[in-house]
């Protein structure tokens, strides 16, 4: 079980790599608006980039190095808002 476990988030990891590839190029341009992308392929990239930071947040939480990160982050934010 915790080889097929290790196998899942390394797969999941790739797909996340590849997804936040394919969102961080613009959209290809729209001949209506004189070359800007149109507003629903952006709202469409925006969604993309939405969901794959949602990924790396879940990923990086269950992570050991992600723990220790996120508890030197949570230290940061609470000495400021002191």
């Amino acid at each position: 079980m915790a080889v097929f476990v290790r196998v899942f988030r390394l797969a999941m990891v790739f797909f996340n790599v590849y997804d936040s590839y394919k969102i961080l190029k613009l959209p290809p341009s729209s001949v209506s608006s004189k070359g800007k992308p149109s507003l629903r392929a952006m709202s469409q990239r925006k969604r993309g980039m939405k969901g794959c930071l949602a990924v790396w947040i879940v990923w990086v939480s269950e992570n050991r190095i992600g723990r220790c990160i996120l508890c030197k982050f949570n230290a940061l934010v609470l000495l400021h808002n002191l």
